[in-house]
């Protein structure tokens, strides 16, 4: 892999998403899924309770149930890391090898899913680029 770039020549992880002024990568995919996955495909009443945001607030609290350090927390769900300047610029994220052993301890009382293919995944992923273009 060339530095910033997957084995497909992507940036980003699903380089198919556009971009919003207001709301950036995440509004198409959340209002994809509030409307179809919760919706249509889960027959859930929308009414606004059970959101796509609502797994932020599930990941946040299993965080604070496995008792993950703050800053960690704050790194992996996106949120700002701490205050002053030292925080914000200076103190870099940790590395996916020193997450790992605070992600393990995370339990969501979900059935076991299987792994993922990324063979299959990359196949998805340029269907979804074809149907874009």
């Amino acid at each position: 892999m060339v530095f910033g770039f997957d084995e497909v020549g992507h940036v980003r992880l699903f380089p198919e998403l556009t971009w919003d002024e207001t709301k950036g990568y995440g509004k198409y995919v959340g209002r994809w899924f509030n409307q179809q996955l919760l919706g249509t495909a889960l027959g859930l009443v929308r009414n606004g309770k059970q959101t796509f945001h609502s797994f932020r607030h599930t990941f946040i609290t299993a965080c604070s149930n496995a008792e993950m350090p703050e800053r960690l927390r704050n790194e992996l769900a996106g949120h700002s890391r701490g205050q002053g300047e030292g925080h914000a610029t200076y103190i870099k994220d940790r590395s996916a090898d020193e997450q790992a052993p605070y992600i393990e301890k995370l339990n969501f009382g979900l059935l076991n899913v299987a792994p993922f293919n990324v063979t299959e995944g990359l196949k998805a992923l340029q269907d979804a680029l074809r149907r874009k273009r």
